[in-house]
C-alpha cells in the first residue's frame, strides 16, 4: 500500500502532491506508531486459577527476591510418576487418587513454556542455544551460561497442572537447574484456601544433582 501510493505521487501533477505526500507522511507516521517495536509493553501478570497456583509455587520455591526475567526452556516439563512411592513422602497417600496420572496426562505433550501463565516475565532458552552453550564449554557450560544471560543464575522448568475436579488441589512438577552440583525436580502439592490462596502442602524430591 506504502509503495502504490507513492507510484500514484509522482505521477501526479505538482499542485496534488503538494496536498498527497503530507497526507502520505501522516499515514505512514500513524503506523509506525501502531507498531510492536516502537514502544516496550509492560509485563502484566497472569490471572486465573492456574497463574495463582505458579504464584504459591513461586513464592515457597523461587530463591531469589527478583521481580525481573526469569530464563525458562523452550517446552514444558513432562511428568513421570516414580515406579514406586518412596516410603519418605510423607502425606503422600492422601493426595487425591489419580491427580498424578491426571498430571501425566497434561504433561504428556510438551507445550511452549513462554504460555504458561507464569507470574515473572521469561526469557526462553532454545534447544538450539543451550547445545550452542554446551559445546561452548563442554566442561563448565553454566559459566557459558551466565556470560550469555547476564544476572541469570538458574534455568527454571514447569509442568502444566493437574487440577481436582473441584480445583481445590494440584499437582505440578518444578525443576530447578542452577549449576554442575545444583538442581533438583520437585513434585509439588498445592491446596486452595477459602480465600482463594494457594499453598504448597508437599514437595516431593523427583532427583537431585
Amino acid at each position: 500500500m506504502f509503495f502504490a501510493s507513492w507510484s500514484f505521487c509522482r505521477r501526479a501533477r505538482p499542485v496534488a502532491r503538494r496536498f498527497l505526500l503530507p497526507l502520505l507522511s501522516l499515514s505512514v507516521a500513524a503506523a509506525c506508531a501502531r507498531s510492536p517495536e516502537s514502544a516496550a509493553v509492560p509485563f502484566v501478570p497472569p490471572s486465573g486459577l492456574a497463574a495463582r497456583v505458579y504464584v504459591a509455587v513461586f513464592d515457597s520455591l523461587v530463591r531469589d527476591s527478583a521481580t525481573g526475567p526469569i530464563v525458562v526452556p523452550e517446552v514444558t516439563v513432562v511428568f513421570r510418576a516414580p515406579a514406586g512411592v518412596p516410603s519418605t513422602w510423607a502425606e503422600y497417600e492422601q493426595v487425591p487418587a489419580g491427580l498424578a496420572a491426571h498430571l501425566e496426562t497434561v504433561s504428556s505433550r510438551p507445550q511452549p513454556t513462554a504460555r504458561l501463565p507464569l507470574p515473572r516475565p521469561v526469557q526462553v532458552l532454545s534447544a538450539a542455544e543451550f547445545e550452542s552453550i554446551r559445546l561452548a564449554q563442554p566442561r563448565d557450560w553454566w559459566a557459558e551460561f551466565r556470560k550469555r544471560f547476564p544476572g541469570q543464575a538458574q534455568v527454571l522448568s514447569f509442568s502444566p497442572i493437574a487440577f481436582t475436579n473441584d480445583s481445590t488441589t494440584a499437582l505440578v512438577e518444578f525443576v530447578q537447574g542452577c549449576g554442575a552440583t545444583c538442581g533438583s525436580g520437585r513434585l509439588v502439592w498445592l491446596e486452595r484456601a477459602p480465600d482463594d490462596r494457594w499453598t504448597v502442602r508437599r514437595t516431593y524430591p523427583l532427583w537431585y544433582n
